[in-house]
C-alpha cells in the first residue's frame, strides 16, 4: 500500500480529474489522511489571488534575464572567434618560423622601404642602404657608417611576429 497519494482536484467542481486538466491542483498527503487534509488544501487554494502586476513584473524579469543570456552568448561567440583567430595566427607564425630555421634565414624589415626581406640568419645584426648595400655583423656596437664614412646605412630590424 502506498504511503502517500497524489490526487488532482478540479477547482470548479471539486471532482478528481486527470493531471493534464488546466484548472487542477495537485495535493499530496498520506493515503489514510488525505480527506482530513482536504479542508486545509481548500483554504490554501481559495487564498490564491491573481495579481496582474506580478505577471507584468515576472514578464519583465524574464525579458531582462533573456537579454543577459543573449549578451553572455554574444560574448562567448566573440571569445570563440578571437581564440580561432589567435590560434590561426600562432599556427602560421610557427610554420613560418620552422621554415626560416630549416632554411637558415630570417625576415628583416628594410628601414628604407618598410618591406620584409628574407636574408641569412648567420649574423645577429644587419645594416642596409637605400641602394640595397648590406652590411652584416655580430657586434651590436659596430656601425658601418663610422668606418665607411657614410650616413645612409640603417640597422635592419627583425620582423616582429604577429603573435608577439
Amino acid at each position: 500500500m502506498p504511503v502517500t497519494s497524489n490526487r488532482f482536484m478540479s477547482v470548479k467542481n471539486r471532482k478528481y480529474v486527470p493531471h493534464h486538466h488546466t484548472h487542477a491542483y495537485q495535493f499530496r498527503a498520506p493515503v489514510e489522511e488525505f480527506e482530513q487534509w482536504r479542508p486545509v488544501m481548500d483554504v490554501m487554494r481559495s487564498s490564491i489571488k491573481f495579481n496582474p502586476q506580478w505577471i507584468l513584473k515576472e514578464s519583465k524579469g524574464q525579458r531582462q534575464r533573456a537579454e543577459i543570456v543573449q549578451k553572455v552568448f554574444k560574448e562567448i561567440r566573440r571569445i570563440d572567434r578571437e581564440i580561432i583567430s589567435k590560434t590561426t595566427i600562432n599556427r602560421e607564425e610557427i610554420m613560418n618560423d620552422n621554415f626560416l630555421v630549416l632554411t637558415e634565414q630570417e625576415e628583416f624589415v628594410n628601414p628604407h622601404t618598410n618591406e620584409i626581406e628574407m636574408d641569412t640568419d648567420a649574423f645577429k645584426f644587419r645594416w642596409t642602404t637605400p641602394g640595397g648595400d648590406t652590411y652584416y655583423t655580430n657586434k651590436e656596437s659596430e656601425n658601418p657608417n663610422r668606418f665607411l664614412q657614410r650616413t645612409d646605412y640603417k640597422r635592419t630590424p627583425i620582423r616582429k611576429r604577429k603573435n608577439e
